[in-house]
């Protein structure tokens, strides 16, 4: 294959996938190489396919990739039952899984792969011509899948899998985005151009619905507060901090201000996945590093950080009363 496979640090996630190493004398090194009449690179499989038999250009692919995997699954090739289920589009896969185990039941098995698959047994069963029809016109990988071998990646669709399917997913990256595939790139100092600017986006975008959270809250709290009716109405809620009050308008207070905050992180990630996803579709950059970026800003918003953020540029909020249980 020319390559090993290298997972994420944090979750062993296949998220980028190695075009070419080579040996410089005392260990192998990630990337072309400086001086190939002596020390020659070896080519990925997906790399290899892609331009020989794929029309993409050589020689332009010194960044890893950064892995686009998809959610559908190949129809069955022999009929009967399947030891995986089968994957559909849905909006819901774009929720982080840890997020999506509140509503979901987990799955009874893993998904099925992207690609089509001929086990040696359904090999064994298909007659030449049948054989011919399956694998005629296509790109054919061919790898094992055995205990003990340990040849496996972790997909982040479809969990533990051979890996000749990682292999198959990058080829398949080759042949949708061609020489302008999605590049593998991590934080560093200074921070790389193609994901500071998405990063400062991103970041903004949390920030803007933050300030417009506030306002809105500020609007909210000032007209209930010029409204007796409600006040008489909703007298739990009429919480002081310099005044004396009950257990019960102490919880009913807490759970609004519980269900605020979960309100305001929710419209907050969903204005930064959005610009997220906007910014996959146009941009070569992978955008993990920005997701986690974004991940970061939300913990810094659940711990009050971005208030302080909001008073360094803009000063002081005299629109609310300053008392602790105003500030985030």
């Amino acid at each position: 294959m020319g390559v090993d496979y290298v997972p994420d640090p944090l979750d062993a996630v296949a998220w980028s996938y190695q075009m070419q190493r080579h040996f410089n004398g005392s260990e192998w090194v990630e990337g072309p190489s400086p001086d190939p009449a002596k020390h020659p690179a070896y080519r990925s499989a997906a790399l290899a396919m892609a331009e020989d038999v794929g029309a993409i250009a050589r020689d332009a692919h010194p960044q890893p990739m950064a892995l686009v995997w998809g959610h559908n699954s190949a129809p069955a090739v022999m009929p009967g039952p399947r030891h995986c289920l089968p994957g559909e589009r849905r909006w819901s896969s774009l929720v982080p899984g840890a997020l999506r185990q509140l509503w979901e039941d987990e799955p009874a098995g893993p998904l099925c792969p992207y690609h089509r698959t001929l086990s040696f047994s359904d090999v064994e069963q298909l007659d030449e011509s049948a054989l011919a029809a399956q694998v005629s016109g296509k790109y054919l990988f061919v790898g094992a899948q055995v205990r003990g071998y340990n040849d496996f990646a972790q997909s982040p669709v479809h969990g533990r899998i051979a890996g000749v399917h990682m292999h198959a997913m990058a080829l398949d990256n080759f042949l949708t985005y061609g020489n302008d595939y999605k590049q593998s790139a991590e934080w560093s100092m200074p921070p790389p151009r193609g994901l500071l600017l998405p990063g400062l986006a991103a970041v903004a975008a949390v920030f803007i619905v933050h300030l417009g959270w506030n306002l809105a809250r500020a609007r909210l709290r000032r007209r209930w507060q010029g409204t007796a009716r409600w006040q008489q109405r909703w007298s739990a809620l009429a919480l002081s901090l310099e005044e004396p009050s009950t257990l019960r308008q102490r919880l009913a207070w807490c759970a609004l201000a519980v269900l605020g905050w979960i309100c305001a992180i929710t419209l907050k990630a969903i204005a930064a996945m959005a610009l997220i996803s906007l910014l996959q579709h146009f941009s070569r950059i992978g955008m993990l590093p920005v997701v986690e970026l974004v991940g970061m800003t939300l913990v810094a918003e659940g711990l009050g950080y971005l208030a302080h953020l909001r008073w360094l540029l803009l000063g002081p909020d005299n629109a609310s009363p300053q008392s602790t249980g105003d500030r985030e």
